[in-house]
């Protein structure tokens, strides 16, 4: 008795549909690597039981050519968070990537200073480098994408 050996012949049709299922997945894959790019933000909360002043102070007048701040040619910003939410939170974006120390030193050095109000006292912080200095440690998240500055009581 003789072993015969049986040799497969795939469909054409079975091949192309591998060879999509392949290509939308890598497609899918390519576009989550994409679109995941995190962009840095200052995140500013109040859990401090009262309401909370933010200032930031430009150099100079802000540029939306110059300036990373985008703050419609003003020197100065102020935040308001309030007690309750959703006014409890500020979310600031600075574009895509994340807090690496030369990008933080590159934005703070466009600030003069930074103002923190709360019932409990007042932070000043009045040179980039003080800023740098605060902010730093506060990095958070993968890939330090963040800034949080959490005020409490």
């Amino acid at each position: 008795m003789k072993h015969r050996k049986r040799i497969r012949i795939q469909d054409p049709k079975e091949d192309n549909k591998i060879m999509n299922k392949k290509l939308i997945g890598i497609s899918i894959l390519a576009y989550l690597l994409v679109a995941c790019t995190p962009y840095r933000r200052i995140d500013m909360k109040n859990r401090s039981g009262g309401n909370v002043q933010i200032n930031w102070k430009l150099k100079e007048s802000d540029s939306l050519i110059q300036s990373p701040f985008f703050m419609y040619n003003s020197e100065t910003v102020t935040f308001e968070l309030q007690n309750a939410k959703p006014y409890n939170e500020v979310k600031m974006s600075f574009g895509q990537g994340s807090w690496k120390r030369d990008t933080l030193a590159y934005i703070t050095s466009w600030l003069e200073s930074l103002e923190i109000k709360s019932d409990s006292g007042t932070i000043m912080l009045k040179s980039p480098e003080e800023i740098y200095s605060f902010l730093l440690p506060r990095r958070k998240g993968i890939g330090k994408r963040k800034i949080e500055i959490l005020v409490t009581k």
